[in-house]
């Protein structure tokens, strides 16, 4: 892999206190928990998914010295499709069915004015969606299929949603981060993508089975493992810190027993900030990390993308 990462832009919306939200019964006792286990903030973003994405992508071409025109693709991850109604839409004839598409082409072509873009789109990994989203788009470029690939990933939640994710894992963040995937760029050169799915797990939760949820997802954690030493040539351990997803203490605990690694090798610095931000919680960190200027060429960074199922890690090198 060749690859590079760089002009890495967001759509943030504004900060609010976990304390601010709603709840009662179960999810009080969870919030308790949360604020013991470090999380303190969310961010909601009042804009739409369109307007998200159009922001994170203006934001990503002013890191970059490429013009909307040299963009020769884009690759867009969400998993918010209940979000149809987008002001870039307001007045037009589209069937329900295609809002979204017509909505997010609109900000892509006519808006964002990349009009050598062709579409592309990812979905499915769930929380793992930083992955899999990178593997398509490392793929297209390696492959010399695209020169330069826009990545946007935008995720908001349902008005009347619970910010508590479903499996009380996290807190979640509206967002939207985009970058630039290509060759001869300095950022962060993609060394290694591994991947792993457990349908076990997934079959597991779909019974409402919690303890053999749990022991499925040791076990596939272990076979994960052995797939990153195949991939990689080094163990987890061999890391000064690996850069995980901001899930609570007791979801990263299952997580290190089947990676067999300690807690302490794990790192989520915009844990109290942002809890998670669906799948970009690897590419705020990134952010966060080139904004404190402590990197060096030749680093070399892991970031661990984890969901019940779906389990990823990449490495990058500074460059």
């Amino acid at each position: 892999m060749t690859a590079t990462i760089h002009a890495i832009g967001c759509s943030i919306g504004s900060a609010s206190s976990i304390n601010e939200l709603q709840v009662s019964g179960p999810d009080a006792e969870i919030l308790a928990f949360f604020r013991k286990d470090g999380f303190s903030q969310f961010t909601r973003n009042d804009l739409d998914l369109a307007d998200m994405a159009t922001e994170a992508i203006f934001n990503s071409l002013a890191e970059s010295s490429l013009e909307a025109k040299d963009i020769d693709a884009v690759l867009f991850c969400t998993e918010s499709f209940w979000n149809t109604d987008l002001a870039i839409l307001h007045d037009k004839n589209v069937a329900p069915h295609s809002r979204l598409r017509e909505g997010l082409l609109r900000a892509i072509f006519l808006r964002s004015g990349l009009l050598n873009a062709y579409p592309y789109a990812n979905w499915m990994s769930a929380c793992a969606n930083f992955v899999s989203t990178l593997s398509v788009a490392s793929s297209l470029v390696d492959g010399r299929q695209h020169e330069n690939v826009l990545v946007v990933m935008a995720d908001r939640l349902a008005p009347q949603a619970s910010r508590i994710m479903p499996n009380g894992a996290s807190i979640l963040s509206d967002m939207s981060v985009a970058f630039v995937l290509g060759h001869g760029h300095r950022g962060y050169k993609i060394r290694s993508i591994v991947s792993h799915v457990a349908t076990k797990v997934f079959s597991a939760l779909e019974q409402g089975k919690p303890q053999a949820t749990v022991l499925e997802m040791i076990q596939s954690l272990k076979e994960f493992n052995a797939k990153i030493k195949a991939g990689t040539g080094r163990t987890l351990n061999e890391f000064g810190s690996v850069f995980v997803d901001c899930l609570n203490s007791n979801f990263l605990g299952v997580v290190c027993a089947g990676l067999r690694i300690k807690p302490e090798l794990l790192c989520s610095p915009l844990k109290a900030r942002f809890g998670h931000a669906f799948s970009m919680d690897s590419l705020l960190a990134l952010a966060h990390l080139e904004a404190s200027r402590t990197l060096s060429a030749g680093d070399s960074l892991a970031f661990l993308n984890v969901g019940p199922w779906a389990f990823g890690l990449v490495i990058l090198e500074v460059t």
